[in-house]
C-alpha cells in the first residue's frame, strides 16, 4: 500500500509531525517508530554530509545529491528545505523541477538574499518582497506544497520572544520550531 501524501497528512493528521532526517539511517529510524513523513532540513545535511554550516556553501547541486539518497532510502512523504531558491525567479522554477521529478512533495523556500545563513543565525537580509511574490507565482504551476518562509515575519517573533517573554535563544528556537510547524500546518489545511 502506498503512502498517503504530505497534503492527504495534513487532512487527516492533527498536528501534522514530520520529525527531521539527515541522512537516510534516520529517515528509515523515523519511518521505523512509526511517524508518517519527515523533513529533510538545510542545517542538518551540510553539517552532517559536508561538515558544512549552513551559510550558502552548499546549493542545489549538493542537497539534491544528499536529498536524494535520502529520499531513495525511505518510501515516506517529505518535506524539504528548498533555502532560497537557489538564486532568481529562472532559478526557483529549476529547482522546483529538480525536486518533483526527485519525488518531493513539499518544500519550503526562505525569502533571503545570497549567500543565505541559517535561520537561526543572526544577519539575515531578506529579498523585496516582489521577488518572492515571483517565486510564489512559478511554485503555483507546479505541483508540490510550496511554503515560503519569510524572515520578515520570522525575526520579530524571535524579538518577541526574547524581550517580551525574557526567553533565552535555545528556548525561543524551540517555540518558534514549533510556530513554524503550526504555521506550515495550517497553510496546508
Amino acid at each position: 500500500m502506498a503512502s498517503p501524501t504530505i497534503r492527504q497528512l495534513a487532512q487527516t493528521e492533527k498536528p501534522l509531525v514530520l520529525p527531521g532526517a539527515h541522512d537516510a539511517l534516520s529517515a528509515l529510524l523515523i519511518k521505523q517508530a512509526g511517524f508518517k513523513g519527515f523533513f529533510i532540513g538545510g542545517f542538518q545535511t551540510a553539517g552532517t554530509r559536508y561538515g558544512l554550516p549552513d551559510i550558502g556553501l552548499a546549493q542545489l547541486g549538493e542537497f539534491s545529491a544528499a536529498f536524494r539518497d535520502i529520499i531513495n532510502a525511505c518510501d515516506l512523504p517529505v518535506l524539504v528545505d528548498a533555502d532560497n531558491g537557489y538564486g532568481d525567479v529562472k532559478n526557483c522554477v529549476h529547482l522546483l523541477n529538480t525536486y518533483e521529478r526527485m519525488g518531493v512533495q513539499a518544500m519550503f523556500i526562505e525569502d533571503q538574499v545570497s549567500p543565505k545563513r541559517c535561520g537561526h543565525m543572526a544577519g539575515k537580509r531578506i529579498v523585496p518582497s516582489e521577488e518572492m511574490e515571483a517565486k510564489r507565482a512559478t511554485a503555483d504551476i507546479q505541483n508540490l506544497i510550496v511554503r515560503l518562509r519569510l524572515e520578515q515575519i520570522y525575526r520579530p517573533l524571535v524579538d518577541v520572544c526574547c524581550t517580551v517573554f525574557g526567553m533565552d535563544v535555545d528556548t525561543h528556537q524551540k517555540v518558534l520550531a514549533g510556530f513554524l510547524i503550526i504555521d506550515f500546518h495550517i497553510c496546508l489545511a
